[in-house]
């Protein structure tokens, strides 16, 4: 009987000393990984200005650039002069009916896709005068605005799109109706009426990630 214990006991001290063994020789693999990097931003550029054609460049803020008048009716006559943000723009009717109209671009040589955030056309503070005097019956006739189409029915708005690389093609529209006249014509002025300087503004604004373009 005590043999036999004696070789029980051999036997799972063998078995103990095989699995150190063991986990001394997995001990002796390793390996190391690495992962190695850099990360930066990038400046970006917003970059959104009044010009005279699709492909057109920038005009400046100094002396600007003069754009042709689109005329219609018998007397009508116009002239403008932009500059990278401001056109300022003139319109002289003689007759119910006359219209003019100018061709403007807005450029976006940006890194961003843009849109009209905000439009405002200052119609609220429009007067006019004659002779020193407040008019207000010829100045009803009177209209401005900014379209997307020459015909002028399709005023810009807020979220339209200009994308980063494109123009958007705009038309600046004045003009003095023909309805609602008296029929005598005794409405129509015998002198000048002139309108104070009219304002519209519009606001661009990021319309998503940046873009390669």
């Amino acid at each position: 009987m005590e043999k036999k214990r004696q070789a029980s006991v051999f036997i799972i001290a063998t078995f103990i000393i095989a699995l150190i063994s063991l986990g001394v020789a997995f001990a002796a693999f390793s390996s190391t990984l690495r992962i190695n990097g850099t990360a930066e931003v990038v400046g970006s550029n917003w970059n959104i200005y009044f010009t005279d054609g699709e492909e057109g460049t920038d005009p400046g803020t100094s002396e600007g650039r003069e754009i042709s008048a689109n005329t219609y009716g018998t007397h009508a006559t116009g002239s403008a002069i932009m500059t990278t943000a401001d056109l300022t723009w003139n319109a002289t009717f003689r007759a119910p009916g006359d219209k003019v109209s100018f061709d403007l671009y807005v450029r976006n040589d940006g890194d961003y896709n843009a849109k009209v955030t905000a439009i405002s056309a200052d119609a609220g503070s429009k007067t006019c005068t004659i002779g020193g005097s407040t008019e207000t019956v010829v100045c009803s006739h009177i209209h401005y605005g900014v379209y997307n189409d020459a015909a002028g029915t399709d005023p810009v708005a807020v979220n339209d799109p200009i994308n980063a690389g494109t123009s958007a093609h705009y038309y600046v529209i004045a003009y003095l109706d023909n309805v609602g006249w008296a029929a005598d014509g005794s409405d129509l002025p015998e002198s000048t009426v002139i309108v104070n300087p009219v304002q519209i503004q519009i606001t661009f604004g990021q319309d998503g990630a940046a873009v390669s373009h």
